[in-house]
């Protein structure tokens, strides 16, 4: 085998273990939140993960 052939391979076997390890990450929403003190309102966001809030 060459040089570019065994890059290649490898490539490729890492690419299969990736997918084979690491199936469909969960999906991450996004929840905004206000609070609000002294009559100043702020927003804030915090990354979850969508099944944790029902979605």
């Amino acid at each position: 085998m060459t040089g570019l052939e065994l890059v290649l391979l490898s490539t490729l076997i890492n690419y299969a273990v990736n997918i084979l390890s690491f199936p469909d990450p969960e999906p991450i929403c996004s929840v905004k939140t206000y609070i609000t003190y002294d009559d100043e309102t702020t927003e804030v966001q915090r990354p979850v993960y969508c099944k944790d809030i029902g979605l």
